[in-house]
């Protein structure tokens, strides 16, 4: 399991299911250009988002709408 905070409440987000070669690939994927749907497609949309924009689903949703 990963904790992740969010950028904008603060809130802490426990993301299960990611093997450390899955968290390696996430913390590279800038550099290699990979897209986090191709390197954990069994996270849901909210769990991916926050890797991408450190923003937990409610804060998301609250600035942009629902996913």
């Amino acid at each position: 399991m990963v904790t992740v905070g969010c950028r904008n409440c603060n809130s802490i987000v426990k993301v299960k299911g990611l093997t450390p070669e899955i968290v390696e690939r996430i913390e590279r994927r800038r550099e290699s250009g990979e897209h986090m749907q191709d390197i954990a497609p069994a996270l849901l949309p909210a769990e991916r988002e926050l890797f991408i924009s450190g923003m937990c689903g409610r804060c998301w949703n609250d600035a942009f709408g629902s996913h």
